[in-house]
């Protein structure tokens, strides 16, 4: 394949995934419920709220913010180049630059990451079968990443997904939810 083909598909791809989050946020209908309320301390920086998207914090479902480790200066993650506020922590942006490097964030995986700083929320795109060790990848590295754990897993503010691409069957359910979490979807 020709990297012009691969920059082509991975596009596809990720405007696939922007518009499978649209609609799920559109119509909420598959979204996995968030457990039980659940409190978690929330940081403050001196004098002043902690903003979504500032380094170091994301948004939970319930709208309140979560501290986590400063991904956005890790030195892995990418700002997008045309996009304002949008980070990748794993896979590309699908551009190149004009020195003809096209940067990918935390190496070769079956999955990418993307995290919007507006909203600070993260979408996880599942790229390669199987499906279920895909998104077993994605979970740990995004675990990682932010230093948290299952239980603030769950009552992120995010979105799974796939393509029709990828896998036909799952690709049109909406947010596939991380395993670990209620009503998550078993994928193969």
């Amino acid at each position: 394949m020709t990297m012009r083909r691969i920059l082509i598909i991975g596009a596809i791809v990720i405007c696939l995934l922007f518009g499978a989050v649209w609609l799920s946020a559109l119509f909420n209908a598959d979204t996995p419920e968030a457990p039980a309320r659940v409190e978690f301390p929330v940081a403050t920086s001196t004098g002043g709220v902690p903003v979504a998207g500032e380094p170091g914090h994301v948004t939970l479902r319930d709208g309140s913010l979560l501290e986590v480790r400063n991904f956005i200066g890790n030195g892995v993650t990418i700002k997008d180049p045309a996009n304002e506020g949008v980070y990748y922590l794993a896979g590309s942006s699908g551009y190149c630059y004009e020195d003809g490097t096209c940067p990918t964030a935390g190496g070769e995986a079956p999955y990418s990451i993307v995290f919007f700083s507006e909203e600070g929320s993260v979408v996880i795109g599942l790229t390669r079968e199987p499906l279920g060790e895909a998104r077993r990848r994605a979970e740990e590295y995004l675990m990682e990443t932010l230093g948290i754990g299952e239980e603030e897993m769950c009552v992120l503010n995010y979105y799974i997904g796939t393509t029709v691409h990828v896998n036909e069957t799952y690709g049109s359910m909406g947010n596939l939810g991380f395993s670990f979490c209620p009503g998550a979807v078993k994928l193969p």
